[in-house]
């Protein structure tokens, strides 16, 4: 969920409404930077004028600050007196010695070589060099506080784009697709991988449905000349793999190579693919593995296959978050080679209707697994297919950003380095508020160091000779994490890499990870395959917390 907080109130002077700079202070300490200096004190939140008319403003508060508050407004002080200056209308001077009051301009002109006397007049104009200039009360600067403001949040579904994945289609999402009239010439992959679907031919394009699946688009092959070719294998090799598919089977009785639905690989040698069936089964040369439900012919269903072993024998499925059994089993290690495929493999093609498909990372856990389902269930009109004790059969996942209102704890959690699997490194981090400003470090630490002159505070010492640099070994995965003192909202961070190995040892795979006690680590975000190629070259981060 993501959270704002604001301040809203009416500025008045003996009940008239006036027009005011305000500006909100935090009540408690907050850890910042100052000029480079790192100071602890109640911090400036944001600012507004209030409205002449009615004396009304609002404040939206810097990094949705949530504690409470003093807010402040502040008179028009004016200029201090300098001689022969040229003023406008409404523009304001205070004398040099002060009286409790200013003298605002309602003629222009220019103000006198020396001081003058300043006459307290708040009824009649006086001639001050050639400007009329009238007095007025200054008003010294209220405060209301301390006070809670307003905190709202913003509930932000969870979607693929909310983690890594290998391989997204989405017929929902027309943008990716390309027309030839109600055909489809291609299907653009969403992952950022460029593992898009195109037809073969004209006669070979699939058929646009609209309005179809929960006022949804589908993609249906008609199993006879309907299909569409994905060049490489999208994932190859023995890794393990999950796909989550929601598709209908349009065959009473789905069975072989013509009721796959999608197929990663070109059939070959033994264990060349892995075939994606309606029967429900996982198919390849010389093994495969069918379980004991097929997917539905009246109606969509969501169901996972994965290929969690390299081999046959190792591999399970999930119909409609529902753990599946199995009917069938002919071991053979998988290692799929050549192109992919939708609505079939080579000559033999499925007839069936394609809503979405999700390929997951190696790795992917069985919580990601159901935020997936869930994600699918609700988008598509499924979750009433769900079992009872699905955790998203009522509502679908939300983005659960750690720490909305900001953590005193944040780390970098490491997964891999640009090249050398021994060692981690990183000349500078800085970490910046949504003003752009550099948020100071209290404390650091990290899981290795390779000594005193490379230990994490070289990371945050503003000096990008100096680098914070793991023993050998200690490359990933591998953490470096900083107390700033007190909660803080980071809006984003610039990574440096180091001079001596940038392109093997700065990190290329982390998260961003935030604690309120220094043990318990909730991510915020995710970054991969990053490259780096120079000493001392900065990376920028934005840390997407909506």
């Amino acid at each position: 969920m993501a959270q704002k907080s604001k301040v809203s109130g009416i500025v008045q002077i003996d009940g008239t409404p006036v027009e005011r700079s305000v500006r909100a202070f935090g009540y408690n300490e907050t850890a910042h930077d100052i000029d480079g200096t790192a100071v602890t004190l109640s911090k400036s939140l944001g600012n507004a004028t209030s409205d002449p008319a009615d004396g009304s403003y609002t404040i939206d508060l810097l990094a949705e600050y949530g504690g409470e508050i003093f807010v402040v407004a502040f008179d028009d002080y004016g200029d201090a007196f300098t001689a022969e200056q040229a003023l406008a209308v409404g523009e304001r001077i205070h004398p040099t010695t002060p009286n409790g009051h200013v003298w605002e301009t309602t003629g222009a002109g220019d103000l006198p070589a020396e001081e003058p006397t300043w006459v307290v007049d708040t009824e009649t104009s006086q001639l001050y060099g050639t400007a009329s200039m009238i007095a007025r009360p200054f008003y010294r600067p209220m405060v209301q506080g301390p006070i809670a403001p307003e905190v709202s949040t913003t509930v932000v579904l969870w979607t693929p784009e909310n983690t890594s994945v290998d391989f997204w289609l989405d017929a929902s999402d027309e943008s990716t697709i390309t027309l030839i009239g109600a055909a489809v010439e291609s299907w653009a992959d969403k992952s950022g991988n460029a593992h898009d679907a195109n037809a073969p031919s004209a006669s070979a394009r699939p058929t646009l449905v609209e309005d179809s699946l929960n006022g949804l688009t589908i993609i249906s092959g008609d199993g006879a000349v309907q299909t569409m070719e994905i060049a490489g294998p999208v994932v190859g090799g023995t890794v393990d793999r999950t796909v989550i598919i929601v598709a209908r089977t349009d065959e009473s009785s789905p069975s072989g190579d013509n009721s796959t639905i999608f197929a990663m690989g070109t059939d070959g040698a033994s264990g060349s693919t892995f075939q994606m069936t309606a029967e429900i089964g996982i198919r390849v040369r010389g093994g495969n593995r069918i379980f004991d439900q097929q997917m539905s012919s009246t109606d969509f269903d969501i169901v996972v296959f994965d290929g969690l072993t390299g081999n046959t024998s190792g591999y399970e499925a999930r119909k409609n978050g529902a753990q599946l059994g199995v009917n069938s089993t002919g071991g053979q290690s998988v290692s799929p080679t050549g192109d992919s495929s939708l609505f079939g493999k080579g000559s033999s093609l499925a007839k069936c209707s394609i809503a979405e498909i999700v390929s997951l990372p190696e790795g992917a856990t069985l919580d990601l697994k159901k935020i997936t389902e869930g994600y699918l269930a609700h988008k598509w009109g499924l979750e009433v297919k769900l079992p009872n004790d699905h955790p998203y059969k009522t509502d679908p996942p939300v983005v659960e950003l750690a720490a909305p209102l900001g953590s005193r704890y944040w780390r970098f959690y490491i997964t891999a380095n640009a090249g050398d699997n021994d060692r981690t490194s990183a000349a500078e981090i800085v970490f910046k508020d949504s003003a752009g400003e550099a948020i100071a470090v209290v404390t650091s630490a990290a899981s290795a160091s390779n000594s005193s002159s490379n230990n994490s505070e070289k990371a945050f010492d503003s000096d990008h000779n100096s680098y914070w640099l793991t023993s050998y070994g200690g490359a990933a995965p591998s953490w470096i994490s900083v107390d700033f003192g007190s909660n803080v909202a980071v809006n984003s961070f610039d990574i440096v890499s180091e001079t001596t190995h940038p392109h093997l040892r700065t990190m290329a795979q982390f998260e961003i990870q935030t604690s309120d006690d220094n043990q318990t680590w909730a991510t915020v975000q995710g970054y991969t395959e990053l490259e780096w190629s120079s000493s001392q070259e900065t990376k920028s981060f934005i840390v997407n917390m909506p």
